[in-house]
């Protein structure tokens, strides 16, 4: 006959809690035709990442960033030195190491192209902490003279103060991490995009693009440039032309909003460059007929010739960029107005303010358009006169009791409005 045996699991204070993280928890295992408790492992546990730029420029320094997790049951106390082995790439050379957030110090020693580092806890590492949000510290050191993909290892002891398994692609466990980065002498484009802030619906909008290189090599003069920019949905391409450093430029639409583009340069585009010295040129749309917020993405290959990736909220490298505008039905004035003076002026004398008006709206102020402006002046100023500046052809001011200035131009550009300023006794 069978009998029935109850299961009975050990009580949290008497045996081992039961963990869910990582396959370290304790768990129930059939042995015999009954369970048996079978306990993980308990203590720190410590876990690391490690992470690097994708691309550097050959021969430069770049930083490595070593993150420290623990996934046991117990924190690791503040004050414990953690000891960490870097493994270097061939050709990549250490230069220096500095504490990041979470560790109070950080010693490292080079040994070939391993590093051995002695790094101290600023506070506890608190169980259940994953590397992203734990202790970091940083290894500064030279890339490759010559073009490479190299891959950096590292490694803790699970407990910390041990000596580290060796790191390299055998160690595969979570107390070890990689990283990889090319080095490389080529060009590496950027690409910066701006636009109006507003448009009238069914008007043109044109956008402007310009191209920096930040790599370690040039681009020649005449080389051409692949770039596409995907419209705002309801816009319709309209032109494009080169504004400085193009020689040559031609787009079409390839698909719905998407206008690919060849740009040819006149000079060379030196390494270093940045997007506000480096060429500039235009792309004229059609704002869509509907208002609402629109957003124009443009993307250049990092070499400049080979297919750009596809722009779009996606597209976050410094290849890619992004240019607001807000379209509107109903033509907007947005008058701002610029006023400026003397920073020192004599007691009693005349002064000469200047004041500016700019339309930054979607819609145009028509000649002869008369505005009023209304100035309040200091205590114990009197308004002289006011006399006309460029773009305005007329101002009348009345000034009351009290220093209250009121002005009508007509006009739209600037004029001056002088005061007699108070005597002190």
């Amino acid at each position: 006959m069978w009998a029935i045996q109850p299961i009975t699991r050990p009580s949290r204070q008497t045996g081992c809690p039961c963990r869910r993280r990582r396959g370290r928890h304790s768990a129930w295992a059939p042995t015999a035709g009954r369970r048996l408790w079978q306990c993980g492992q308990t203590g720190a546990s410590l876990e690391l990442a490690k992470s690097g730029p994708a691309t550097v420029i050959a021969g430069t320094s770049f930083n490595y960033t070593l993150s420290l997790g623990n996934g046991g049951t117990v924190p690791l106390a503040g004050g414990t030195v953690v000891q960490v082995v870097d493994y270097l790439p061939t050709g990549v050379t250490y230069l220096s190491e500095a504490p990041g957030p979470g560790v109070s110090s950080v010693v490292c020693t080079p040994s070939g192209g391993l590093v051995s580092c002695s790094v101290t806890l600023a506070a506890n590492l608190v169980n259940e902490t994953a590397p992203a949000d734990g202790p970091e510290f940083i290894i500064t050191v030279t890339a490759p003279s010559t073009v490479s993909l190299t891959t950096n290892y590292a490694s803790v002891p699970t407990e910390g103060t041990s000596t580290p398994p060796a790191p390299g692609p055998s160690c595969v466990t979570a107390n070890c991490g990689s990283a990889n980065t090319t080095a490389t002498t080529e060009p590496r484009l950027v690409l910066d995009k701006g636009a109006p802030g507003m448009a009238v619906a069914g008007t043109n909008v044109t956008y402007t693009l310009s191209l920096g290189n930040m790599g370690a090599g040039d681009l020649p003069a005449g080389t051409v440039i692949l770039l596409d920019d995907q419209l705002p949905a309801g816009a319709t391409y309209v032109s494009s032309a080169g504004v400085t450093g193009v020689s040559a430029m031609s787009c079409n639409t390839t698909q719905a909003g998407l206008v690919s583009c060849s740009v040819r340069l006149t000079d060379a585009l030196a390494a270093g460059t940045s997007a506000a010295g480096g060429p500039q040129f235009s792309i004229t749309a059609t704002a869509p007929t509907a208002s609402g917020p629109t957003t124009n993405y443009a993307s250049v290959s990092t070499n400049g010739t080979a297919t750009p990736p596809v722009p779009g909220t996606s597209c976050t490298g410094p290849n890619c960029d992004a240019a607001p505008t807000n379209v509107t039905t109903v033509p907007l004035l947005l008058v701002k107005l610029n006023k400026t003076g003397p920073a020192i002026i004599v007691a009693g004398s005349n002064v000469a303010y200047s004041i500016k008006l700019v339309n930054q709206g979607t819609a145009e102020l028509p000649a002869g358009t008369v505005l009023r402006v209304d100035d309040q002046l200091p205590t114990g100023s009197a308004c002289v006169s006011a006399g006309t500046g460029s773009g305005v052809s007329g101002v009348s001011c009345n000034a009351s009791s009290t220093g209250f200035a009121s002005c009508n131009w007509c006009g739209s550009s600037a004029a001056d409005v002088r005061k007699r300023v108070p005597r002190v006794e």
